[in-house]
Order: structure tokens, then sequence, then C-alpha cells
């Protein structure tokens, strides 16, 4: 199941890299490099993915709960995301409703679960809006990604916690 989804960034990196070597404009270089590196992010990110799946199902997966500031983290996280914004016609709407919010969680895993929630909006929304926000509510930590994507069927909609589920198979990811 995941062959398709490890292949293609690394089909992406080494024929853009094989393409860097032999062109010499410089526009169509810069895109080239960019295409290279968003494949990198795009292939690490599948493998980290991949990695803590293989620790939940052993059961060695271990939350490294320390106290942290989560708006910091959170404006980081939207920072990074904002340029992968790819769409024109598409708002990134980021609320960061605290100037200091102090948590004691995993800062890897927050970030993890504010990246996946918002480039999986990104990735099906190609007008209107993709909002995110976070909030702190009855003891606990809330993250909020809203969008006018396609969104998933009401039907399915149980299914996206099962493992490897494709809702759509015409569609990335």
């Amino acid at each position: 199941n995941m062959s398709h989804e490890i292949r293609t960034p690394l089909n992406a990196i080494v024929g853009f890299s094989n393409l860097l070597q032999v062109t010499v404009n410089e526009d169509e270089r810069s895109e080239f490099i960019k295409l290279i590196n968003a494949n990198n992010d795009l292939l690490i990110r599948l493998i980290d993915d991949i990695l803590d799946l293989s620790k939940i199902e052993s059961g060695v997966m271990e939350m490294a709960k320390t106290e942290f500031d989560i708006s910091l983290c959170f404006d980081e996280r939207v920072s990074t995301l904002r340029e992968k914004n790819l769409h024109p016609n598409v708002k990134f709407i980021c609320n960061n409703p605290y100037q200091q919010c102090i948590i004691c969680s995993d800062n890897n895993r927050i970030s993890q679960i504010i990246t996946n929630f918002v480039s999986n909006a990104l990735k099906y929304t190609s007008k209107g809006y993709v909002k995110s926000s976070y909030s702190y509510e009855n003891g606990g930590i809330y993250i909020k990604v809203e969008d006018t994507g396609i969104g998933i069927d009401k039907s399915k909609q149980h299914l996206i916690f099962q493992r490897f589920e494709k809702l759509d198979n015409f569609a990335q990811g």
C-alpha cells in the first residue's frame, strides 16, 4: 500500500536531480531545486509517519511530555505550512488565541498533528480557505482545522482512522 506513496516523491527527486545537471536556465534550476526540496520534505514526513505507525503497533511509542508554549509551537508550524499553500485561490487563515499557553505534552506530536491536519486541508482545497486554530478548553487542547475543500462524505467519515484508507482512488494522498 505504501510503495506508491514512497515512489512518487522519490521519482520526483531523482528525475529533477537529473534534469538539474543538464539545465542552464537559472529560473528552471531554481524551480527544480524547489521541487526537489518539497519532495524531500514529503518523503521524510512519510517515512517518519511509517516509523511512528510501527512504534504504535508494537506498543513502544512513547510520549515525551515536557512543558512548552503551544502558542509558539502553533506559530512556527503555521508559518512553515503557509509556504506550502500553492493555491492562489485559497486563503490560509490562522488564529492563535493566546500570546502564551504553557502545556505539558509532547511538542513533536502536537507539531505533527497540526502539520498533518493542515497539510491535508491544503492538499484537498483548491479555492476558498483553510482555517487553523487551537483552544484550551476543559483542561485540554483542541486543534481545529476547517476548510472549503472536497470534504469527506458522511457515510465514509468512520473510515478515516483505518490503516491506509484512501477515500478517493483518483486523488493523491
